[in-house]
């Protein structure tokens, strides 16, 4: 493929396509961000040891995509010898994270970005009756996390509430944005190879869940995804998509 790529232009590039597949060091990257620029919680993640079937985790492979490699708490458990096998090819490994269940109870906002600059936004939501996922477009408002963690704390999960018209008006662009675009900001500067190219900065989808620990809540990038062809849905994305992207393809 790389002998190929020296006369057939591909996008994103070979280089970019690696990094992006090797999950734990991106993760390892949403961590000290986390820590050290956004000062908010994450899921904790580590390598899998090989040996055992951690129990209450989530288990998902490096190199892959589409949640092909990925399995939840409540999902039929691998075998070790299942697990060791996938990782035949060289730079596979499993990951063990945290299992955050606000993810599902919830739902997982998509940001796209073109450009560094968002383009569109949706919340991805978990129905309980056919066990798939549906989309909703997120443009003007939602509730803050103060209002979030507090009905946490009430014990209620109703995702409808993140939509219903807050008691204090919270613009979109004082919360999630400001979060999601610090991030990408310093994921950018990361990311950059020698030459100072980063496919972050021309397109990405970032996924965005809501942590509660210790009765707050904040947000964590649970993913970073740049193939166009990944999660593309809702009403209006692919208007808003097609023009962002067509400018920028035609500057390549």
């Amino acid at each position: 493929m790389e002998k190929f790529a020296t006369n057939v232009q591909f996008w994103p590039p070979i280089d970019s396509a690696k990094k992006g597949a090797a999950k734990l060091t991106r993760i390892q990257l949403f961590d000290k961000i986390a820590l050290s620029v956004t000062h908010t919680d994450r899921p904790v993640s580590c390598p899998w040891d090989g040996l055992t079937i951690p129990a209450g985790k989530v288990l998902k492979r490096t190199h892959s995509a589409y949640g092909t490699h990925v399995y939840l708490p409540d999902s039929p458990q691998p075998s070790v010898e299942t697990l060791l096998q996938a990782c035949c090819l060289p730079g596979r490994q499993w990951v063990v994270q945290d299992w955050v269940s606000t993810l599902r109870d919830l739902g997982e906002y998509k940001v796209y970005f073109v450009q560094q600059e968002i383009v569109w936004m949706s919340l991805a939501r978990f129905s309980k009756v056919d066990g798939g996922w549906c989309s909703k477009s997120v443009k003007n408002e939602t509730r803050s996390l103060e209002e979030i963690s507090a009905m946490l704390r009430q014990g209620v999960m109703d995702t409808d509430f993140l939509f219903s018209v807050p008691s204090a008006y919270e613009p979109i662009d004082c919360m999630l944005r400001e979060f999601a675009q610090d991030t990408l900001c310093h994921l950018v500067e990361e990311d950059e190879d020698d030459e100072g190219y980063s496919i972050l900065s021309e397109w990405c989808r970032m996924d965005i869940g809501i942590i509660e620990k210790n009765g707050v809540c904040s947000y964590f990038i649970n993913e970073i995804e740049t193939n166009v062809g990944l999660g593309l849905f809702g009403d209006g994305i692919f208007d808003a998509l097609s023009d962002a992207l067509g400018e920028l393809w035609l500057e390549m």
